[in-house]
């Protein structure tokens, strides 16, 4: 009893601590009192974090349930429970994929998915409650472990604050959580060709959208939020698994959880942490099955990076990353010959597409094109897909050795800012390469991959958010050194606890914007459309928030709306539109204007095209957002006589086509 009352006392305690902390961070000048905190969190949040709780659960055991078959034998209860959560939510993640094909996303139907999920798997959920129950109290803190744990509990609170908010990223309104409350409205999936996004693989987005069905979109938030949470997990699982080095494991996740970028999208349901967690899990499976007899962990592995291609498709270009371990552990290390190598490498190649092909069935059945809007070509676009990105710096193998120092210190030129960079890490782990002679095997192999994933990454879309889904390991290799140091005597731990201090104090620093206290909305519909109205004040895409309501209020529900540069406006609109943010297909953005290159647009097409254009399309009314770098209206006479201009607000227009 002493033990859990002073358990409970320490935790309110360090809970106070952290929101004292959190209010007298950088750029703060006055404290939110801390009853307000109190009193929007059980407004908006409480019933969020109580779905999170179920939807683990659920998770953990529906997960042990249906693949009891191929799951190996775990090293602790945390390894356990990532791995079956893991696998429950891409069941869970498809049970409602199916359910939206049939037409039956209702809140009752989301309540029967979870409640059926808790059900079946009862019994594993009540083994894990026993075996915690066991489990000894035995804490054995380092200094090192410390620091680092004070530092990712800044961040952690901040970022929780903030998904208490209304989702305002870009992206997320646009198709993360924009297209599923589509969805949502209509109680079913169906095509949306004009939106950009949203014929990618949705196994995340189909988590909001239950999150969102079941609860609103604070829950959505929290699921995102609880990938990250997860991502630091697999970072300390690993350490504790494969290295012996005791302030290693809260290091890891500490330095992962404190990437000033992973800060930065805490609060947003973006698709970055739930496509790191899968692509971490399926490599430390592959990993751990080095050291293990049989085939358990290479089958989970399958499984594992097969869903994460149901993410997002970059996750395809890991795919073959994974399979080239997979033909690495049965050729080289078990010596199973090329025949049976190769085989077994074709077995695990067909169950992970298996895993993400209901996808591609599903676009090839609304667009005639499984990877819509890829290779687009052949589905009636243009087919003249240039390079996504270009920015960042050039390829080669000099800039390549080079890449760690540029994306540190020139964070601008790869789409982010300092606020939201990866800060020293990525240059952390390279002093680490100067210790290699002392690592274990599965970390050499670690740093393999991470070596193979920066590669991918330089190639392709040079943007330092694909670069998280690596942070997890990015960040077990960059407090690899640290934790090596303070495990020795004398002046070595000396340094490695001063280089913890510092490691500390930066990412408190870097992070203190995130952490920032804001004002509070109050958790109703009303508090939510002036929290909505205030943004669209100050950010461009948010702008037409104001129009969206005059429309939704005032035009026909079969109004057709070509929109022009307003695609995250997707998440207030009521009704259709047309206008895909690219050359692609018969509403391209090119029938209205002429792109020159990425975010450089130039002048508009002749009214009389434009006009044309619109009218074959089925538009009756256009709308322009040209709050955004580069964009106006039309000036062509012709386009002036011939449309009537019926609203213009905030840096919004919206005509009417006769």
């Amino acid at each position: 009893m002493k033990r859990l009352m002073t358990a409970g006392l320490a935790s309110v305690f360090f809970v106070y601590a952290l929101f004292i902390l959190a209010q007298y961070s950088l750029h703060l000048t006055e404290l939110t009192p801390l009853a307000w905190f109190a009193g929007f969190l059980f407004a908006s949040g409480l019933s969020g974090l109580v779905f999170i709780l179920v939807l683990a659960a659920a998770a953990y055991g529906i997960g042990g349930l249906l693949f009891s078959r191929i799951l190996p034998g775990f090293g602790s209860l945390l390894e356990e429970g990532m791995f079956k959560a893991g696998l429950g939510l891409a069941v869970i993640s498809y049970a409602v994929f199916l359910l939206g094909l049939a037409g039956l996303l209702y809140p009752a139907t989301g309540y029967v998915l979870l409640a059926a999920c808790l059900a079946a798997g009862w019994k594993g959920l009540y083994s894990l409650a026993q075996r915690l129950g066991a489990l000894p109290l035995e804490i054995r803190p380092t200094a090192a472990g410390t620091l680092a744990l004070a530092a990712a509990a800044f961040v952690l609170y901040g970022g929780f604050r903030e998904a208490l908010m209304p989702p305002t990223g870009f992206d997320v309104l646009m198709y993360h959580l924009g297209v599923p409350n589509l969805y949502i409205e209509a109680h079913r999936i169906f095509p949306t060709p004009d939106i950009n996004g949203s014929s990618y693989p949705f196994g995340a987005e189909m988590l909001y959208l239950l999150a969102m069905l079941v609860d609103g979109e604070v829950a959505a938030n929290l699921v995102n939020y609880s990938f990250a949470a997860g991502g630091g997990l697999v970072a300390y699982a690993f350490a504790r698994r494969f290295t012996s080095l005791p302030s290693h494991p809260m290091l890891a996740a500490a330095m992962f959880l404190t990437l000033p970028i992973v800060g930065w999208l805490l609060p947003q349901a973006y698709i970055e942490f739930a496509q790191g967690f899968y692509i971490c899990l399926a490599v430390y499976a592959l990993i751990a099955s080095v050291s293990e007899k049989g085939d358990r962990w290479l089958y989970v592995s399958a499984v594992l990076v097969g869903f994460a291609m149901c993410i997002k498709y970059t996750s395809n270009l890991m795919f073959f990353v994974v399979v080239l371990g997979v033909l690495y552990r049965k050729y080289y290390i078990e010596r199973a010959g090329a025949k049976a190598a190769a085989v077994f490498t074709l077995k695990f190649s067909v169950l992970a597409v298996l895993v993400v092909m209901p996808w591609y069935v599903k676009n090839l059945a609304y667009y005639g094109n499984p990877f819509y809007p890829m290779l687009a070509a052949s589905s009636g676009g243009t087919g003249d897909l240039a390079v996504y990105y270009e920015e960042g710096m050039k390829v080669g193998p000099l800039h390549f050795l080079t890449v760690a120092w540029r994306v540190t210190m020139e964070p601008r030129g790869f789409y982010v800012g300092e606020a939201n960079s990866l800060g020293p890490y990525f240059l952390m782990f390279i002093p680490g390469l100067l210790l290699v002679r002392g690592m274990g095997r599965e970390v050499k192999l670690l740093m393999a991959y991470c070596l193979a994933y920066v590669a991918v990454w330089f190639l392709t879309g040079q943007n330092i958010r694909y670069l998280v889904p690596a942070g997890p390991f990015l960040a077990v290799l960059a407090a690899y050194p640290i934790a090596r140091l303070s495990g020795e005597g004398g002046a070595l731990k000396a340094a490695g606890l001063a280089l913890a201090a510092l490691f500390s104090f930066s990412a408190i620093y870097a992070n203190s914007d995130h952490a920032a206290a804001r004002g509070y909305y109050a958790a109703d519909p009303a508090g939510r459309d002036r929290y909505y109205t205030e943004k669209s004040m100050t950010q461009g895409f948010l702008s037409s928030y104001g129009t969206w309501k005059w429309i939704n209020a005032n035009l026909p529900e079969d109004a057709v709306i070509y929109q022009l540069w307003d695609d995250a406006s997707v998440y207030f609109r009521e009704r259709r539109t047309l206008g895909f943010p690219s050359t692609l297909g018969a509403t391209g953005r090119d029938k209205v204007i002429y792109i020159r290159g990425h975010n450089s647009f130039g002048g508009f097409r002749p009214g009389e095209e434009i006009l044309a254009n619109l009218k074959a399309m089925g538009a009756q009314f256009l709308l322009i957002n040209a709050n955004r770098e580069g964009r106006t209206i039309p000036e062509d006479p012709y386009f002036v006589a011939n449309t009537r201009l019926i609203k213009a607000d905030n840096g919004i227009f919206l005509y009417q086509i006769p």
